[in-house]
């Protein structure tokens, strides 16, 4: 996971439609809060809205076309979604928990609760997973504010903070730095450990062992070259950039 930015321009189709939508089910909620909250009634939300074109688009170009989360590039094998941060419609604080309602619904058209993902990690594992440290700060209507919240998911647009401090890299294998709680969920929960993944992973690290070998090599004709494929290879836009920087800095020895 790398840090995103998230362009600071809205898409229209958000600020339009989107501001139209919330502002409704806002007031659908107001008029009958014990039904929503006792499930009774659920929202509907329009996917043309939050993944339109428009959205995808910025999202994916923010994004490098690459997966939020295990930073694998999506659309040369498939579509890829527009994933809730904080699920829209119902959540769980734990995988086998039973789904509460209603989910963050007034944030499914928000531009700073979305993000590109590929389908494993939304539609395996995500889905409507959103563990806090303190379930009792959960925020449960549009009149509180989430910033109060103490999730456990690393957020990778977040401002104040950069996925690299709460995960690393040993090789293919991620691990929470220092043990540290948020870290562990992150890659626990999105199955950023699993076994395919790791192995696209060890792939790409192998071939860049050897370009390390090769740039270290003592006058070595293609060193100028090997050094500017690794430099390559640890920008935020190439796949895996994460374990690569790592793999880097400890000199491939995990590798």
């Amino acid at each position: 996971m790398v840090k995103i930015n998230r362009p600071a321009e809205i898409p229209v189709k958000l600020v339009g439609d989107g501001s139209l939508e919330t502002a409704n089910n806002i007031a659908l909620y107001r008029a009958d809060v014990a039904s929503f909250q006792q499930g009774t009634k659920k929202f509907s939300f329009d996917s043309n809205i939050y993944g339109h074109d428009s959205v995808k688009v910025s999202l994916k170009t923010a994004q490098h076309d690459k997966c939020c989360f295990c930073e694998s590039q999506v659309t040369h094998i498939a579509y890829g979604d527009v994933e809730h941060f904080r699920p829209k419609a119902a959540y769980v604080q734990n995988a086998n928990d039973a789904l509460q309602r209603p989910g963050y619904f007034w944030l499914a058209y928000e531009w700073s609760n979305l993000l590109f993902c590929c389908q494993i990690c939304n539609q395996r594992f995500k889905k409507n997973l959103f563990p806090l440290l303190d379930p009792t700060t959960r925020v449960s209507s549009p009149d509180g504010n989430v910033k109060d919240e103490d999730a456990l998911f690393v957020d990778p647009t977040a401002e104040e903070e950069n996925p690299e401090d709460f995960i690393g890299f040993r090789g293919d294998t991620p691990f929470a730095r220092d043990g540290n709680r948020r870290g562990e969920a992150t890659i626990e929960a999105l199955g950023l450990k699993r076994e395919t993944l790791r192995g696209r992973r060890a792939a790409l690290l192998e071939k860049l062992k050897l370009i390390y070998d090769i740039a270290n090599y003592p006058n070595s004709p293609f060193g100028v070259r090997a050094n500017q494929l690794l430099q390559n290879a640890v920008n935020p836009r190439e796949e895996y950039s994460a374990a690569v920087k790592c793999a880097l800095q400890n000199g491939f020895k995990y590798v």
